[in-house]
């Protein structure tokens, strides 16, 4: 389970223009964005891609569903 409100923050943060963080990670605007809203799931791939042009740690957005109860 992903911290969507986490994710949101680290990409108005990094000044990284939406479209150029999409294109980095090889899918349309359109894609990027189901998926930071949760609507879609993220391959760990497009995941891995993402963490990595936003400069975090691929764990950085993970919250371990345990912790939440």
């Amino acid at each position: 389970m992903l911290d969507y409100e986490k994710l949101h923050e680290a990409i108005r943060n990094s000044g990284i223009k939406f479209g150029e963080i999409a294109n980095a990670c090889g899918m349309s605007r359109h894609s990027l964005y189901k998926k930071v809203n949760g609507e879609r799931a993220f391959k760990f791939a497009e995941y891995e891609l993402l963490c990595r042009c936003l400069g975090v740690e691929i764990g950085e957005f993970v919250i371990n569903e345990s912790d939440l109860t």
